[in-house]
């Protein structure tokens, strides 16, 4: 039977590609190890027009004429108890392919070899992604660069005015007006006030100043409320400050008790609020915790400075496992710090763990918008997965922080080939 090998020749999958916003793969450049098949009948496959490619783990990676079908994807999702990676097939191809391979499984085989691997010899479901993928991601940066360099944040030093007697209150509110009420209504009350007006200014505010308690808006433009409380309340650094949430969309004493119990929200307030009880709320979680009492900061600065070199001692000797959870434990101690993000993000990508290491890495970006390394490397995340918009996105950004020539002349390169 033949299947539609010139395909790639007439530039068809960057065309499919380009529909359907995910990379597209030439099943006539696969090796197919047959055992794949098993998470999917051929009856199943045949209805849902769909091929099994790759088994990793808790995914199915697999090959569809329209890998945008969300309901598709979610029936096989639910058949095959995983979750689905799709790529985008010829479905001249597909058919063609899902005939063959099916027929080669009742025959007894082992791997089946498309019309090119037979022609050029074996190649692997990677190859073939790799290959056909639109625009060929630059490699990963290695961890632990002799250019990168890691020394936490020096606790902070309060202003001679302050001398820690009056607590130190950070706001991190969007809205000009509110922020200026409730700076205004603090500073009559005697209460040390530094303002953020997102997430990533509210990151920089914590480290500076090591706030006594934060009046935190959920809703801002940037890094959401619930994902700053994730980050601080899992710190051995920050857990201790106290957070009260100010919303006016999460209402009601159910939302109160789950951001409390997951999130470790001391208090909720609801928009529009009496700043009277807003203060009230902010004098409970001050009231009989002297302004003084947190962990000391030059016994962590220095337990996280050890981890990061115990880390980077790891990976040199090869034991990956024991570098990433070594790191992990020094993000524990300082979460707010974008090298150890970066860095943890590498090696999760070293070791195989892809979307790990982009949840890593967009963490870094928060805490440092303007990091060039880290924006390169999560650029070549999304693209290497086939997230093409969102690495043009990242690509863009990484453009207006490019350190030299060449590297914004390669940048355009990339772009031009991914729009």
């Amino acid at each position: 039977m033949l299947l539609a090998s010139n395909v790639v020749d007439t530039g068809g999958l960057k065309l499919i590609s380009r529909e359907t916003g995910a990379p597209a793969i030439d099943l006539a450049s696969l090796s197919l190890p047959l055992g794949v098949l098993a998470v999917l009948a051929e009856e199943a496959a045949r209805r849902l027009q769909i091929l099994p490619v790759r088994l990793e783990e808790a995914r199915l990676f697999v090959a569809m004429e329209h890998p945008e079908d969300n309901r598709t994807i979610d029936e096989l999702g639910f058949l095959s108890g995983r979750n689905v990676v799709a790529y985008a097939a010829h479905p001249g191809q597909l058919r063609a392919t899902i005939d063959a391979v099916y027929l080669a499984r009742r025959r007894g085989q082992l791997v089946w070899h498309g019309p090119r691997v037979r022609e050029a010899g074996a190649g692997s479901v990677d190859d073939a992604i790799r290959r056909d993928a639109v625009g060929t991601p630059p490699p990963m940066r290695e961890p632990f660069a002799a250019d990168v360099s890691y020394s936490c944040a020096a606790p902070p030093v309060p202003p001679k005015s302050t001398a820690r007697g009056r607590a130190c209150v950070l706001i991190v509110e969007d809205e000009p007006v509110i922020r200026r009420i409730m700076h205004d209504a603090l500073a009559q009350r005697g209460y040390d006030v530094t303002t953020a007006a997102g997430g990533v200014e509210a990151f920089r505010a914590v480290k500076q100043r090591d706030p006594d308690a934060i009046l935190l808006d959920a809703m801002l433009p940037d890094v959401h409320g619930f994902d700053i409380c994730k980050r601080l309340k899992a710190s051995r650094r920050y857990q201790h400050i106290p957070i009260i949430m100010v919303t006016a969309m999460y209402k009601g004493w159910r939302m109160a008790a789950d951001l409390k119990e997951s999130y470790g929200v001391h208090a909720t307030v609801e928009k529009p609020f009496d700043i009277h009880h807003l203060v009230r709320l902010l004098e409970e979680a001050l009231a009989g915790r002297p302004v003084t009492e947190r962990p000391s900061a030059e016994v962590l600065s220095a337990e996280a400075q050890r981890l990061y070199k115990d880390s980077a001692a790891s990976y040199r000797a090869g034991d990956l496992d024991s570098a990433v959870a070594t790191l992990t434990a020094a993000v524990a101690i300082d979460p707010l710090s974008s090298t150890l993000r970066h860095q943890l993000g590498l090696l999760q990508a070293q070791r195989g763990q892809d979307f790990a290491a982009i949840q890593e890495l967009e963490a870094a970006v928060d805490l440092d918008p303007a990091r060039f390394q880290t924006l390169r490397n999560l650029a070549v995340l999304y693209q290497k997965h086939g997230f093409r918009r969102k690495s043009c996105e990242i690509w863009e950004r990484a453009l207006a922080h490019g350190p030299d020539e060449a590297t914004r002349t390669e940048i355009r390169n990339i772009l031009l080939k991914l729009l």
